[in-house]
C-alpha cells in the first residue's frame, strides 16, 4: 500500500522543517508495456502538495519514486502559517491523491 509520512507531525510554523517521505509508490506501470523500449514500462510521475485552508499550496517537483522501494523524500518543508496542513501524494497524470498525512503546525 502506498503511503506518505511526515518526520514531524507538530512543527512550529515558520521554523521547523518537515521531511515528507513516500513508500511503496509504484515507479512504473504495466499499461503501455513494450519490450522493445527501455524502460519497457512507462514511468509514473508524482508530486506532493501540502495544503491548508486559506493558504497557498506548497508543491514539490514532479518525481518518479525509487524503483526498489517506492521511496521519495521531500526534505525540510516549512509550513508558513499555523494550522492543519494535509500533505497529499498526487499522481501527475490526473492530480488524484494516492495517500495523505496530516501535520498540525503551531
Amino acid at each position: 500500500m502506498t503511503t506518505i509520512a511526515a518526520s514531524n507531525a507538530t512543527p512550529e510554523a515558520g521554523v521547523d522543517g518537515v521531511n515528507f517521505t513516500t513508500a511503496d509508490a509504484p515507479a512504473y506501470t504495466s499499461v503501455g508495456y513494450n519490450a522493445d523500449n527501455y524502460p519497457a514500462s512507462p514511468a509514473i510521475l508524482y508530486y506532493i502538495s501540502v495544503e491548508a485552508t486559506d493558504e497557498d499550496d506548497l508543491v514539490s517537483e514532479r518525481f518518479v519514486p525509487d524503483v526498489t522501494n517506492g521511496e521519495f523524500v521531500w526534505p525540510a518543508v516549512v509550513m508558513p502559517a499555523a494550522g492543519t496542513w494535509t500533505a497529499h501524494l498526487r499522481l501527475d497524470a490526473d492530480d488524484s491523491s494516492v495517500a495523505n498525512v496530516v501535520v498540525t503546525a503551531s
